[in-house]
């Protein structure tokens, strides 16, 4: 059994690893700003390209804007690999992205991999997913000290990390802090002197700049596990497969079931966006005596009343106290169509007894309630659709002056369109 011996105190920790840092400064922030500066060498004919007013949504221009992101995540990737060869080995630039080049996608691998466990066990629980997070922070740089990849750096990785998981969640707590410390404190010292964008940009600067030290900081803190465990360096990885690959599957069904969600919200959002552009292409009606307007699709009859002597109907005016609405004009005059209705009531509009301005039997109610309909307190009763019943929606609204009662013919769309579309405009 290994014993349990200390780490070495977060402030020797922070002093070797700062120290380091300060020697090989340029080195470091050269191969970790690496990424940042292919960026805007990639991003320059993009930039020219717009100012030219050339159109890039092309064929070839998305597929060179898809080549772009792929070709900058690979140096992302690189350039993490590059860094910490470069402390591991006290090498050079071009040495350190010569020697780790082999290693991209090994250390894709395992990032997947981890990334999946991870969520898998954020599946399980907060608990075992920030569990997983700590136990694997040393896979990287396994990969790179002692080649070891996939399932085996993973393990490993644990097998260090156990009997000391609250001391790595402290060191990382405090390691942020010092991080987020920094670039705050330049943020709020530039903004003061010249202005919150340029407070902006010190910020990101300093965090960039931190970025490598904070690698520093890890490896010294993972070579200080490896001192105090060496019997595990070269040594036959140990510990279950199982529960970790689980937990990948539980992480892939997790993926695929975000991926789903996200397909029936996009898809939800673009009917709302339909919808909402159909209902702005409705005629609109507009009451000038009673202040009041709401929108109907255009293939709907409006009118005030019937004469059923001619099948006609009368078209309502700007002044009309009873106004209908429906998409089946020509049951009109000979059955009972869908219809909706607004109504004007002289006086105030007693809730309590609601019943008083529409027939609704008790078996085909399904809610009532007091409701904000366009701002203003009304009640809503809502009902089963027949013969017996005047329809899907009762809304009364009080007013001092004279009130209103609007009936919903039906259920759905777009009948409950209209019925929101409604707008008091006094």
């Amino acid at each position: 059994m290994t014993n349990q011996l200390k780490l070495d105190p977060v402030k020797k920790l922070f002093k070797e690893s700062f120290e380091f840092y300060l020697n090989r400064f340029w080195r470091l922030t050269a191969i970790s700003l690496t990424p940042i500066i292919a960026l805007i060498l990639l991003s320059a004919p993009f930039i020219v390209i717009y100012f030219l007013g050339i159109n890039v949504f092309t064929g070839v221009g998305i597929l060179a804007v898809i080549l772009f992101f792929i070709f900058f995540f690979v140096f992302e990737f690189w350039a993490l690999l590059a860094l910490i060869y470069s402390i591991k080995e006290d090498a050079g630039i071009f040495l350190s992205f010569q020697e780790t080049r082999r290693l991209f996608f090994p250390f894709l691998k395992i990032t997947i991999l981890i990334n999946l466990i991870i969520l898998g066990g954020f599946m399980m629980g907060i608990v075992p997913g920030i569990i997983f997070s700590f136990w694997f922070v040393f896979v990287s740089f396994l990969l790179i000290d002692q080649g070891l990849t996939g399932m085996n750096a993973i393990l490993r990785s644990k097998e260090y990390v156990k009997g000391y998981w609250w001391a790595i969640v402290g060191r990382n707590l405090i390691l942020l802090m010092f991080a987020i410390l920094v670039s705050v404190s330049a943020y709020l010292v530039i903004s003061s002197i010249i202005n919150d964008a340029v407070g902006e940009l010190a910020r990101s600067i300093v965090y960039l700049i931190l970025a490598p030290f904070m690698i520093v900081f890890m490896f010294f803190l993972y070579r200080n596990f490896v001192n105090l465990k060496p019997e595990l360096a070269g040594a036959p990885v140990s510990g279950k497969k199982g529960f970790f690959i689980f937990s990948a599957i539980l992480g892939v069904l997790a993926m695929l079931l975000i991926l789903l969600i996200t397909l029936i919200a996009n898809r939800l959002s673009s009917m709302l966006i339909e919808s909402e552009n159909e209902v702005a292409n409705w005629a609109v009606y507009h009451n000038t005596k009673y202040n009041y307007s709401f929108r109907y699709p255009r293939n709907f009859t409006i009118y005030t009343a019937i004469d059923q002597a001619k099948n006609e109907v009368i078209l309502p005016t700007n002044t009309s106290d009873k106004v209908y609405l429906t998409d089946k004009k020509d049951k009109l005059f000979c059955c009972e169509p869908f219809i909706t209705s607004i109504s004007v009531v002289n006086g105030f509009i007693d809730i309590k007894n609601w019943r008083q301005y529409a027939e609704i039997p008790d078996y085909r109610i399904k809610s009532q309630n007091e409701i904000v309909f366009d701002g203003y307190k009304a009640f809503e009763v809502r009902s089963s659709v027949g013969i017996d019943s005047v329809g899907a929606r009762l809304i009364l609204i009080p007013r001092n002056q004279f009130s209103f009662k609007l009936i919903q013919g039906d259920e759905g769309e777009p009948w409950e369109s209209i019925t929101n579309s409604f707008f008091f405009y006094d």
